[in-house]
């Protein structure tokens, strides 16, 4: 008999840990569970508010964008405050534009709608690989040595769509002089022997004051149209809201994936 009990002895306590053994198998280790999330991928509209890039995130490819700066002096914020609060009003998923270029380390976005500066585009957003960067740089820095400064004035409210139609921009526009599509030329003659796609084919100077996920146009339009009738008024400044936008485009920036290399100050006129 006692080698009996024994064997139900050990019979039980063989039961017994294995039980204990699926019960640590179904331990859930929270560490391991948050290392698999984020190892899991995400989608762009996840990371960017929405937003969809207008091509794929490729390893050693850099996104590079030309641009000039734009201050928005303390009327014209005003001004601005008010026209996106007003659009607001008929597109509740406005957002202010988002500068996320520094100045000596330090970020001029401001509490509001209303930014302390702006980017003038002088390029598309292209992609280039780490080789071609110092010979594009220096291709635009020789290009640009020619190139005088100029004023433009920012003076109607239109609206723009990116080329995948899924982003809808409030812009304020400027008369394309002869000096901003001489820049854009020179921009563009940097970017052809490097084979990137050069810029509109007909330039509208513009800057993005907010924006919407999706398309929106004719909704913003009709907006517009009917939130400042005198918006097309010439000589009414911004918005036809008469406050008035003279910019000096000075100097030159490229952004290349998270660095902005000066091009230089541009020449003053003789």
């Amino acid at each position: 008999l006692e080698g009996v009990q024994s064997d139900i002895s050990s019979e039980d306590e063989d039961e017994q840990g294995a039980k204990r053994a699926r019960r640590d198998c179904n331990i859930s280790f929270p560490v391991a569970n948050q290392v698999m999330d984020s190892c899991r991928p995400h989608s762009d509209k996840d990371r960017h508010g929405g937003r969809v890039r207008s091509f794929p995130h490729i390893a050693g490819n850099y996104a590079t964008h030309v641009f000039a700066r734009v201050r928005t002096p303390e009327p014209v914020k005003r001004a601005l405050e008010g026209i996106m609060e007003k659009v607001a009003t008929r597109l509740s998923n406005l957002q202010p534009t988002t500068c996320s270029a520094a100045v000596n380390g330090a970020t001029l976005a401001s509490p509001g709608w209303a930014r302390s500066e702006y980017h003038l585009s002088l390029s598309r957003t292209v992609t280039v690989r780490k080789p071609q960067i110092q010979p594009l740089l220096d291709n635009l820095r020789s290009v640009l040595r020619r190139q005088s400064r100029f004023s433009l004035e920012f003076l109607q409210l239109d609206v723009l769509v990116n080329d995948q139609r899924s982003r809808t921009f409030l812009v304020l526009e400027a008369p394309a002089c002869c000096q901003m599509m001489r820049l854009v030329s020179r921009v563009d003659a940097a970017f052809k022997p490097h084979e990137l796609q050069t810029f509109h084919q007909d330039p509208r100077p513009h800057v993005s004051v907010a924006s919407v996920v999706g398309d929106y146009e004719g909704i913003m339009k009709s907006a517009i149209e009917e939130l400042f009738p005198r918006n097309e008024s010439t000589g009414q400044g911004v918005g036809g809201l008469g406050s008035r936008w003279h910019a000096e485009i000075e100097e030159i920036e490229c952004k290349i994936g998270n660095k902005i290399y000066s091009l230089g100050a541009l020449r003053h006129k003789l």
